[in-house]
């Protein structure tokens, strides 16, 4: 047993966590598991690579970058007021390292056999429609209703994937020129056909 002879206080201003660099942020998404408190789930994320993969964490960063959710300040990253509103406006589910682990660990039980891929699937299916449905149903932190509309998601061949795109309501024309979205209307094309008068 250890006794306290003597204390002392004194007058400090306690410190904010220092900022992640894009070297630690990375590193912080393959070491995800120091960040949830479920013993069964941190073992399940440090037997994985964590969130993402080698290949797609650092696409990751660069979309919430172009996104406007996360800046750089010198070599520190913070999250912007927006990123902060987007995280408010998802359910906590979708904000935490668990989901990923739960995920993990069934499709390790699939590559062992010991389930099937359609109810794991199904199961998946009635989770994000869930989540999107409350997501819909929320209110918009005014943060993001002042961010831009992300660029449309290019196919193989060059053109727009008929995903992606404008969101209903934006009113911006997509980098082809060809559409417009509006509120409450259905999108409309912009250049029409023309049809030569039969001679």
């Amino acid at each position: 047993m250890l006794v306290c002879q003597d204390g002392e206080i004194k007058d400090k201003m306690t410190e904010p966590p220092k900022a992640f660099t894009e070297a630690t942020l990375l590193q912080a998404m393959t070491g995800i598991a120091r960040f949830v408190s479920d013993q069964s789930l941190k073992k399940i994320l440090r037997d994985t690579d964590g969130l993402g993969t080698e290949a797609t964490r650092a696409g990751i960063l660069d979309i919430l970058f172009k996104r406007q959710l996360l800046m750089r300040q010198g070599k520190s990253i913070h999250a912007t007021e927006a990123g902060r509103g987007l995280i408010y406006a998802l359910p906590d589910e979708a904000t935490y390292p668990d989901m990923t682990a739960h995920w993990e660990h069934q499709l390790q039980d699939m590559a062992e056999k010991k389930c099937a891929y359609k109810p794991f699937m199904d199961a998946l299916e009635a989770q994000v429609h869930r989540l999107m449905t409350q997501v819909q149903t929320s209110e918009v932190p005014k943060s993001l209703m002042s961010l831009t509309s992300p660029e449309p998601f290019k196919g193989k061949k060059g053109g727009y994937a008929k995903k992606g795109g404008y969101k209903k309501g934006t009113g911006a024309k997509s980098s082809s020129g060809g559409r417009k979205a509006s509120t409450g209307s259905k999108t409309k094309t912009a250049a029409k056909r023309t049809r030569k008068p039969q001679s």
